[in-house]
């Protein structure tokens, strides 16, 4: 990475540094926590030179919303023929059927050791970089709303929040749902917390109340009107305008709330 926390221009979330979101209990485990980290990725990859990295390969392997993000590093002793491993028989061969450059192989380890060697790592360095920004380019249909799909419930939730501009976590909860998303509230907790971790949203305490924020450059889904409208086109820009002018009118708090927000992105 770059001293910018980048990988060919491109922002990189180490879930290690993110385990802070663990205290409470809000995530049952690591798997789940690391699960919701995948969900928000765009390139989810793993370098297999640990037993830990060798559990999240075959955890990650089975999961459908997240074998087509995975690009996996692997030593180049552990392809052999001679000796085949589990790892190669089992999910990067999955893994590849689904796409073939999804894993990587170099010689990385230490001369007769499994751990990692920079030197080694330096040399290929420039192929991993290509690897991460193929994968991320990787063409990615248009697709409807799946309610059952985590990332999908997590871009909803985001989506929500850009095109309401300001709600709390009760208000925000029942909009989703109108959307066909139907999620426990501390289910909706782990969602708002991951999303506030990769900055597209933040929670803002105002008085003794807190509401949720938007920082998306630009909207997160595509809404179409039901054909009932007899509109062809929805236009966000002006639901989010009329959505201020309402609370303008019948919430001074909330309405104080997002002035003071948007005042402070501006400084």
């Amino acid at each position: 990475m770059d001293e910018n926390g980048c990988i060919a221009g491109h922002r990189v979330m180490i879930a290690e540094k993110l385990t802070s979101l663990l205290h409470g209990d809000d995530f049952h485990d690591l798997l789940e926590f690391e699960e919701h980290i995948a969900a928000l990725s765009a390139c989810v990859l793993i370098f297999v030179e640990s037993p830990g990295s060798i559990a999240e390969l075959g955890s990650f392997a089975v999961m459908p919303h997240l074998t087509s993000k995975l690009l996996v590093v692997c030593e180049q002793r552990m392809d052999s023929a001679l000796q085949p491993s589990f790892i190669f028989m089992g999910p990067v061969a999955n893994l590849r059927r689904i796409r073939v450059n999804s894993v990587q192989v170099f010689p990385i380890f230490k001369d007769g050791s499994t751990a990692a060697d920079s030197t080694k790592l330096d040399d290929c360095w420039q192929f991993i970089e290509e690897s991460v920004v193929e994968s991320i380019r990787r063409p990615i249909p248009e697709a409807p709303l799946n309610a059952a799909s985590l990332p999908h419930k997590m871009v909803v939730v985001a989506a929500t929040v850009d095109l309401f501009v300001a709600l709390k976590l009760g208000e925000l909860h029942e909009a989703i749902r109108r959307f066909g998303v139907d999620v426990s509230t501390k289910q909706l907790r782990k969602i708002t917390r991951m999303l506030e971790q990769f900055s597209i949203i933040k929670r803002v305490p105002y008085g003794h109340e807190d509401f949720f924020f938007s920082l998306a450059a630009s909207p997160l889904l595509m809404l179409r009107p039901s054909i009932s409208s007899g509109s062809k086109i929805f236009d966000q820009l002006r639901f989010k305008a009329t959505a201020i002018e309402f609370f303008a009118e019948t919430d001074n708090r909330r309405h104080k709330a997002i002035l003071a927000f948007r005042k402070a992105a501006q400084v």
